[in-house]
């Protein structure tokens, strides 16, 4: 027999779970169905920053206020249902490693209106005495509304906050075939566990995995490998913010560090690799010459995010088949973006409400 539910969610990562929580906030009966591990792509990154003055710009991001109140709430939320503490408001240092990002990240401030108390320009003396042995190329932006996140237990804790809720959550479950019922108008899927599932709407969130659906093909969206690698340090560091300036560095108890990202756009295939581990140690040893020299290296991680012609998420309806929704294009800014674009995204199939024309599925309607 067939099971009836408001809403399936294809993908469990940052996406899908967001936006499965805010529907289960709206009330509705959602089920989340994921074909691996939970976290086992790029929402599985070890370690993830949450920086509203992102990218080699240091731009203020898309909506940074509701961005920023969204996931904050959103980890507050969460926090119960971890065991450990996943996550710490600890700023981001942006140092300028060159004359470009200088002047970049040092006229930040004045190109953007950001909120008051969110950050502020640090001199050639203030930096040096906030972190001694840095090097820099005369500055740096402080934003100090900033987040560090193991992302991969904060995927588990918003999976415990769901089931929590009433939400049925499945992993290592693949959909098998998704069949438009005419006489119901459902969707009918079925897994590869044998269940199945009836379902008015369906939410594609499942990452690079939309690249092979042809029924999103049209999306002008394209792969971007990305890499880091783990380390730990003999002594405890002795800085507890996060650094971004050439990727970024970032750690949550003193020995654990991390350093990202890299964004291959042409890859011959999707693991860890040498080259890429030889690229991030040369974004550590530019900026903290002695750090890698104290550590050892742990692990190393490689994922697949989904890029967008202008950067931003795609988040909405197919235009042309019913109850088909997509969530994809998180890129490197899926902890700042995710729980505020589900939260827009449920608002739109359960109130019929709008999508912001820059991140909605109708900037790109006729590719079709």
């Amino acid at each position: 027999m067939d099971t009836v539910v408001d809403a399936v969610v294809v993908g469990a990562g940052l996406a899908g779970l967001s936006v499965a929580v805010a529907l289960s906030d709206f009330g509705w009966n959602t089920v989340v169905i994921e074909k691996n591990k939970l976290g086992s792509g790029a929402s599985g990154v070890p370690m993830g920053l949450i920086n509203p003055a992102a990218a080699k710009q240091a731009n203020l991001s898309w909506n940074a206020e509701s961005c920023m109140a969204a996931i904050s709430e959103l980890l507050e939320r969460a926090r119960p249902f971890s065991e450990r503490e996943f996550f710490k408001k600890t700023g981001v240092l942006r140092p300028s490693v060159d004359s470009a990002t200088y002047e970049a990240f040092s006229t930040s401030l004045v190109r953007h209106h950001y909120p008051s108390g969110w950050a502020r320009w640090l001199d050639i003396e203030e930096l040096e005495a906030f972190q001694p042995g840095l090097v820099h190329a005369g500055g740096a932006l402080w934003v100090n509304e900033g987040y560090t996140v193991d992302v991969t237990s904060y995927l588990i804790a918003l999976t415990h906050l769901l089931l929590s809720n009433g939400v049925n959550v499945t992993t290592e479950n693949e959909l098998q075939s998704i069949t438009w019922l005419e006489d119901v108008h459902k969707w009918r899927l079925v897994l590869a566990d044998g269940r199945k599932i009836q379902t008015s709407h369906v939410i594609h969130a499942n990452g690079a995995s939309i690249l092979d659906d042809p029924d999103w093909k049209w999306l002008p969206v394209h792969r971007i490998k990305g890499q880091m690698a783990v380390y730990r340090s003999d002594v405890v560091l002795d800085w507890s913010h996060a650094i971004a300036g050439r990727g970024y560095i970032a750690h949550l108890d003193g020995h654990i560090w991390a350093v990202g990202s890299t964004f291959e756009h042409k890859y011959e295939n999707t693991e860890p690799d040498e080259p890429g581990l030889i690229y991030l140690e040369q974004k550590v040893d530019k900026i903290l010459p002695d750090l890698r020299s104290r550590s050892e290296l742990q692990s190393q991680w490689a994922g697949i995010r989904v890029g967008t012609p202008n950067r931003l998420p795609i988040v909405g309806r197919h235009p042309k088949i019913q109850g088909k929704w997509v969530f994809t294009g998180l890129g490197s800014k899926g902890l700042l973006l995710s729980a505020y674009l589900g939260q827009l995204l449920a608002a739109s199939l359960v109130e019929d409400s709008s999508v912001p024309t820059e991140v909605s599925t109708k900037r790109f309607d006729n590719g079709l």
